[in-house]
């Protein structure tokens, strides 16, 4: 099995453009992605897959039934 250790940090630096999403790893048929964002996203769903959102720097709010609150290294 191939082990790869990816510093997610040092891949979120690599990104200079904001709003543009970059993928960074991939498992099985999930794809990890990394996003700087600086505005409002629009909502939209996505009905065969999950997402995970991580909080690595900042913070940020997602707006579901109730509103979910990110801070740095929070996850949801």
């Amino acid at each position: 099995m191939d082990v790869k250790i990816i510093n997610i940090k040092e891949k979120a630096n690599l990104i200079k453009k904001l709003n543009s999403l970059k993928i960074f790893a991939q498992m099985n048929d999930y794809y990890f992605k990394l996003v700087k964002l600086k505005r409002k996203n629009n909502f939209h769903k996505h009905p065969d897959t999950d997402e995970v959102f991580w909080g690595i720097e900042g913070h940020f709010q997602i707006e579901l039934r109730d509103q979910i609150h990110f801070a740095q290294y929070t996850l949801f």
